[in-house]
Order: C-alpha cells, then structure tokens, then sequence
C-alpha cells in the first residue's frame, strides 16, 4: 500500500487506492455480502515447493559428490562411556 495513494474510510467501509490516474474502490460490506464458493481459489502457495523440489534436484546434478556427504560424527572417547 506504500507505493500507492490508500485512502481508508471505516464508516463507508471502502478502500481506495490509487495507481497513477486509476483509482480502485473496494468496498468491504459488498464483499462481505457474498459466500465464499467452494470452486473459488484465492491464493495457491505452490511457488515455495516447487523451488525447494527443484533446487535440490538441481543441486544433487551439480554436486553428486557433495550431496551424499555425511556429516556426522561420533566420538569413540563419547560411545565408551
């Protein structure tokens, strides 16, 4: 909202924000109004898996040598005890 002109009415229950010469009015009781219908998405957060699937996969073919490293270790002088 900082990099637009929001102008917030509670007791009208709009939000008008403007981007450059268009203005958009969005009224929250309208919204409100209306169910949520079952078939409606309104967000999807896929973006973060699909990154992390593919960045290790990109990494175990870049770095095979490195991907199977363990890096672990155990102390003998600590198992003896």
């Amino acid at each position: 909202m900082r990099t637009s002109r929001a102008k917030i009415d509670v007791y009208a229950g709009r939000l008008s924000m403007a981007f450059g010469q268009h203005v958009i009015h969005f009224n929250l009781f309208d919204a409100m109004k209306h169910p949520h219908e079952e078939h409606s998405v309104f967000a999807l957060d896929l973006i973060d898996d699909l990154i992390d699937d593919e960045c290790a996969d990109q990494f175990i073919v870049d770095f095979p040598s490195i991907a199977g490293f363990n890096d672990t270790y155990t102390c003998q002088s600590c198992t003896n005890v």
